[in-house]
C-alpha cells in the first residue's frame, strides 16, 4: 500500500517502475529511512532515543559538509572524537587514560570535611552526591565541573558574532555596564555576551547570550526530549530569558533580549532558529549571490553550518583537555607524590 502511493497505482510490478511518478526514489529512499529510525528507537534506550533525535535535522549538515572554507574544517583528532561521540563509540583516549578526576578528590575532601562537622555536633544539611565516574563515553566531563568548557562557549560565541556581521547587523562584545543600573552604587558582574545595535526593528539595543548544554543531563532526559529536537536547548535558553528580563525589568534598563542555546549533539534551540531567519533574511548583504551549496553556501545554510562546526569543535576541545589534565595530574603524582597528596588534601 505505502509502495502504491509513493510510485503510483499503475506500478503493480518490476516491469511497470518506468510509469513511476517522478521523484519516486526519493521517497522511497526517505520512507526506507523512516523505516530503519523506527526499528532504532523501538530498541533503544531512553538515552538512545535522545541522542538520535539531537543528531537529526538540518544541523546535522556539518557531517556531510565539504570543508570548503575554514570556518567547516575540524583536525583529525576533533574530527575522530565528535564522530566517537555523536555515535556513542569509546573514544581510545578516554578509555585508556586515567579514571580519577579532579571532582573525585574534591568530593572526597568534602565528605571528609562534613565527617568531622558532624563530629563536632553540626552534621550537613544536605548528603553530597558522588560524582560519576570517568567514562569512555565523555559523559563525565559533560557534567563535570573540572572539566573546562569555557573554551567551547567561546568558540560558538566568536562563530556568532562573525554571522551576525556578516549579515549587516552592528554586534560588539557586552561588558557588565549594560546589565548595571544607570543610577545607583551598582557593582553588578552579570553580563551578556553580545550586544547589538540594530537586530530589532524598533532600534532598540539586543542582549544575546550564548549557552551550550548537554542533551542528556538528568534535568532535560524525557520522553519528550526524544520527540522534540532542541528541548534541552528551549529549558536551557527559557531559564536564562528569565534571568535576564527580571534584571532589564527590576533595574529598568531599555534593552532586548535574546537567548542563542543550542546542545552538545548539536540540536538549536527555537530562539537560535528565529536569530538566524532575522539575520538572514532577505536584507542579508549575501542574500542575491550566486551561492554554491559546496563552495559558498547561501547566508543562512553558512550561518548554521558555521555554527554546527563550532559546537563540534568546542566539545571535542572540552573532551580532549579534560583527558590531558588528568594525565598531568597522574603524571604530577608519579614524579613528586608528596606535593600532588598535598594538593588534595584540607589546608
Amino acid at each position: 500500500t505505502h509502495l502504491k502511493l509513493i510510485l503510483g497505482e499503475h506500478v503493480r510490478g518490476a516491469a511497470d517502475l518506468t510509469l513511476a511518478r517522478a521523484g519516486a526514489q526519493g521517497s522511497i529512499t526517505r520512507a526506507l529511512m523512516r523505516a530503519l529510525e523506527r526499528n532504532l528507537r523501538d530498541e533503544a534506550s531512553l538515552a538512545d532515543c535522545a541522542r538520535l533525535t539531537a543528531c537529526g535535522g538540518t544541523e546535522a549538515g556539518w557531517v556531510t559538509q565539504a570543508p570548503t572554507r575554514p570556518e567547516y574544517r575540524l583536525t583529525s583528532s576533533q574530527w575522530r572524537t565528535a564522530f566517537c561521540k555523536r555515535l556513542a563509540v569509546p573514544l581510545e583516549f578516554l578509555a585508556a587514560g586515567p579514571k580519577v578526576c579532579d571532582c573525585h578528590a574534591s568530593h572526597a575532601r568534602n565528605v571528609r570535611r562534613d565527617a568531622a562537622r558532624t563530629a563536632d555536633g553540626d552534621p550537613p544539611k544536605h548528603r553530597r552526591k558522588k560524582p560519576k565516574p570517568v567514562d569512555e563515553l565523555g559523559e563525565h566531563d559533560q557534567r563535570c565541573g573540572y572539566a573546562f568548557k569555557l573554551p567551547q562557549h567561546n568558540t560558538i560565541q566568536a562563530g556568532l558574532e562573525r554571522k551576525i556581521r556578516r549579515g549587516g547587523k552592528s554586534v560588539r562584545k557586552a561588558s557588565v555596564n549594560e546589565l548595571r543600573a544607570v543610577h545607583g552604587d551598582d557593582h553588578s558582574q552579570k553580563q551578556a555576551d553580545l550586544v547589538s545595535d540594530n537586530l530589532s526593528a524598533c532600534g532598540t539595543e539586543t542582549l544575546i547570550d550564548v549557552g551550550v548544554t548537554h542533551t542528556l543531563l538528568d534535568t532535560h532526559l524525557s520522553h519528550k526530549s526524544t520527540e522534540v529536537r532542541g528541548k534541552a536547548a528551549n529549558t536551557y535558553g527559557k531559564t536564562k530569558r528569565t534571568g535576564y528580563e527580571k534584571i532589564i525589568e527590576d533595574k529598568s534598563l531599555n534593552y532586548l533580549y535574546r537567548s542563542f542555546t543550542v546542545e552538545t549533539f548539536g540540536a538549536f534551540g527555537t530562539e537560535a532558529w528565529q536569530l538566524i531567519r532575522q539575520v538572514c533574511g532577505r536584507d542579508h548583504p549575501h542574500a542575491h549571490d550566486d551561492c554554491c551549496m559546496w563552495r559558498r553556501p547561501d547566508p543562512k545554510k553558512d550561518f548554521v553550518l558555521s555554527i554546527a562546526f563550532a559546537i563540534q569543535r568546542g566539545n571535542a576541545n572540552t573532551l580532549l583537555r579534560a583527558n590531558s589534565r588528568r594525565r598531568d595530574r597522574q603524571a604530577a603524582a608519579v614524579v613528586d607524590p608528596e606535593t600532588f597528596q598535598n594538593s588534595n588534601t584540607d589546608a
